[in-house]
This record gives structure tokens, C-alpha cells and sequence, in this order.
């Protein structure tokens, strides 16, 4: 299934724990931080668009520093509970040399925020459809970009 999150929430977090899929240490420059598309609706707001069964494998020598460091100031200014942080640190050691779920990994007030196309269009965020268009007609009405790992 594919969900949509307002972006200025969720870029910077999924872009850390894709950073958990490699080795520490410089990346290659053909290398890229995202693997989910951002587009921006027809308000004008960013949204990042996540297929919830998107998993990775997280690195054995992983450093977890940079996920913790992103939510620090969430949690100081009480956008998270202090639980979330230990939470999704605890989970991520745990799935060293395993298989992830970026969405599964993301805190639950994040996905509490989460829309489905549906919900997205019922909100006025996407054109509907005309009856006769295609699903490519209403994507062509937004910004789209995709944001790829290889």
C-alpha cells in the first residue's frame, strides 16, 4: 500500500535510515540518500510518498548516531515522546543484517499522519479523477520527483 506523509516531517528521518543500509563512512558520488518520491499537492505542501512493504537491510556496522541526532530536537520540543527515540534505536540494533521496514520504522505519530490516495483526493490535496481519466491524469497534476537508492 502507498501512503502519504507531509514531508517536512518525514524526508529527513527516512533519509537517515537509509543511511543504516551502508557502511559508515563517505558515499560514492553515484550514490543517493532517498528512495521514496516527494511531490507537492495542489496547495502547494510537500508530501513523501511511501510504499509501506519498502524494506531494507540494515548494515552490520551501522552507526545509529544520525538517527538519534535528528530526533533529538523533536523530542525536546515534545513533537515525540521520549519512548519513540529508545524505541527505534532498540529496533534498529535489533534488525542488524536484517531486513527493515522504513514505514514500520518510522514513529507513530508520524504515521498516524499518514493519507491514502483516497484520503488524499476526499481532502481536496490531489485532483479527482475526471470519470473517464487515468490515474497517470491525476499524477500529472501534481510535482513529482523521485528520489531513488540503487
Amino acid at each position: 500500500m502507498t501512503v502519504y506523509i507531509p514531508s517536512g516531517l518525514a524526508v529527513s528521518l527516512c533519509e537517515r535510515l537509509l543511511d543504516l543500509a551502508h557502511p559508515p563512512g563517505p558515499r560514492r558520488a553515484a550514490e543517493t540518500q532517498r528512495a521514496f518520491a516527494l511531490f507537492t499537492d495542489v496547495h502547494g505542501d510537500c508530501w513523501l510518498e511511501i510504499d509501506t512493504r519498502f524494506s531494507i537491510v540494515i548494515h552490520l556496522d551501522a552507526e545509529l548516531g544520525g538517527v538519534s541526532g535528528l530526533m533529538r530536537p523533536w523530542l525536546d520540543e515534545g513533537l515525540l515522546p521520549e519512548a519513540a527515540l529508545s524505541d527505534l534505536l532498540g529496533l534498529l540494533d535489533a534488525r542488524r543484517g536484517l531486513r527493515l521496514v522504513v514505514h514500520e520504522a518510522l514513529p507513530l505519530n508520524f504515521r498516524d499522519l499518514a493519507k491514502t490516495r483516497e484520503q488524499m483526493m476526499d481532502a481536496g490535496l490531489l485532483p479527482v479523477p475526471a470519470e473517464h481519466g487515468s490515474k497517470r491524469d491525476t499524477e500529472e497534476m501534481v510535482t513529482l520527483t523521485l528520489l531513488t537508492v540503487p
